[in-house]
């Protein structure tokens, strides 16, 4: 569950602000000290309608999966991946590309790229001034 939050961190940046939240989470179906299933209905301030759901218990582990259909189109992200992209207006990034590492199945297969760019302008930030 603890790469569970990057998922949500996506759909906000994509449906806004929430106005309600409800929700629940277990730790199934092995006795441990952390919740391993959660589950959550959200209104966004937008008016949209939406169910998250994260589970570190599913065999044999899936890709982090977001799905927004709406009235005018329909995208699926498969973790940093463009899976489907039905809208009349064009993609500028690839589609159809189906995620290469799945660190649910494999947490060593975890890339570390995007956590070393950060970490490199965080220490030049302070090192050098970059903004």
């Amino acid at each position: 569950m603890n790469q569970g939050v990057h998922g949500f961190d996506v759909f906000r940046s994509r449906m806004g602000p929430v106005r309600r939240l409800a929700g629940c989470a277990r730790a199934l179906p092995r006795p441990i000290e952390a919740e391993d299933s959660a589950l959550a209905v959200l209104e966004c301030q937008n008016g949209a309608v939406d169910t998250l759901e994260g589970s570190a218990s599913c065999y044999p582990g899936y890709p982090r999966r977001i799905e927004i259909c709406v009235d005018k189109g329909s995208v699926v992200l498969e973790e940093d991946a463009i899976l489907r992209w039905n809208c009349n207006s064009k993609s500028g990034l690839p589609v159809g590309k189906a995620a290469q590492s799945v660190a649910s199945a494999a947490p060593r297969a975890i890339n570390a790229d995007g956590h070393i760019r950060r970490m490199r302008r965080f220490v030049g930030a302070i090192l050098d001034g970059d903004p």
